[in-house]
């Protein structure tokens, strides 16, 4: 997280099962590593409105008479409608080892988000419009994904003995491949902002339905596939194929299935480089474009982030950046160190929205090596 995401190319530890399947080639004969993380993200003026929400009230009928509510509520809608995203959240946790060439993770993670679909058009005073208030249709949509995968990974040099080229030159070229199981559990939430009784929807029994009401279950496989061709010891290249089956998990109401959350094949190019020793820069890019989950949210995702190693490579600091090309967005700027002693790692990182919304992020990891 510390380099803004761009650790295709630099990945060397046992996350290289996450990050690049191939770069566990290039990572210690042995270690474990505990990573976690947390991010989420709040539109701006999401808590004012929300404030403002419950002083008006939502029950309808209450106010459908009053031009002065149904202006507020008019108001109160067009702001919600105006936000360009919901709220988002994911955290993440797990375990990643390996022994020389071959690695195993267990990993569980969350994916959340919550938006609106604003009606526009129903927001007249009185019953008499057809375009009364009565007769709006804003809805509210969550959806979660909870997943826990097993992923078994191996890698090796294409080259026997490693090497080839002189001196300087010398490059290796290593391929690997993740097979992952996934157990996908979605939540699902499609109902209006309010009920048409004179006390309104209830949160509490939404918050249930969500939960429990409306959850489906599903294990599928995926594999992930990654090549890294190292330049010496100041430039690498890597490229990483995730998802390529893109697995699928349905979601529904009441049992009844409406659709799928399709995790989409990513195909993600990085380039790392060392002007210097201890100093290293990295850039990331998606090749193509993904879904998001969100509906009408999509991301391609452009990384940068740079490195600098003090006390022997004892300590590292870093500082980077990510951008979302898909949509018109503004950087995430991520920053973060590292502690590296012979048979233990610590890395720290987080990160914060450039934009007016409210977007954090904090990860963590530690790790034993030999």
């Amino acid at each position: 997280m510390g380099l803004g995401g761009a650790y295709v190319a630099v990945c060397r530890d046992s996350s290289a099962i996450y990050w690049n399947p191939a770069a566990l080639a290039l990572a210690p004969s042995f270690e474990a590593r505990v990573p976690a993380g947390v991010r989420i993200g709040l539109p701006d003026g999401l808590l004012t409105a929300i404030k403002d929400a419950y002083d008006l009230g939502v029950a309808r009928d209450e106010i459908i008479n009053s031009p002065e509510k149904v202006g507020e509520l008019r108001d109160l809608l067009g702001r919600i409608g105006d936000m360009e995203l919901g709220v988002s959240a994911d955290a993440m946790g797990g375990l990643f080892a390996n022994v020389k060439y071959l690695g195993v993770s267990l990993t569980e993670s969350a994916q959340m988000s919550v938006f609106a679909n604003i009606d526009r058009e129903n927001v007249d005073v009185g019953v008499g419009s057809p375009n009364s208030m009565r007769n709006n249709e804003s809805m509210i949509n969550a959806m979660a994904l909870e997943s826990r995968e097993f992923a078994l990974t191996y890698a090796s040099s294409v080259i026997p003995g490693g090497e080839f080229g002189i001196g300087p030159l010398k490059a290796n070229l290593v391929l690997g491949m993740a097979a992952r199981v996934i157990n996908g559990r979605t939540y699902y939430l499609h109902e209006e902002l309010w009920d048409y009784d004179l006390e309104g929807h209830k949160i509490q029994d939404a918050i249930e339905e969500f939960t429990s009401e409306n959850e489906f279950d599903e294990t599928e496989f995926s594999a992930d596939l990654g090549a890294l061709l190292t330049l010496g010891d100041r430039a690498s290249v890597g490229l990483t194929a995730k998802n390529i089956t893109e697995p699928k998990f349905g979601y529904g109401i009441d049992g009844e299935k409406k659709g799928d959350v399709r995790l989409d094949a990513q195909y993600r190019l990085g380039a790392a480089f060392r002007p210097l020793k201890n100093w290293l820069i990295a850039a990331d890019v998606d090749l193509a474009e993904n879904d998001s989950g969100i509906e009408g949210y999509s991301y391609r995702t452009i990384s940068i982030g740079t490195e600098v190693n003090l006390v022997n490579n004892l300590v590292a600091f870093r500082l980077g950046a990510y951008d979302n090309m898909a949509e018109k967005s503004r950087p995430f700027v991520t920053g973060g160190f590292g502690l590296s002693a012979k048979f233990v790692t610590f890395d720290i990182a987080g990160g914060f929205g450039t934009s007016s919304d409210d977007d954090y992020s904090l990860s963590a990891s530690l790790g034993a090596k030999l």
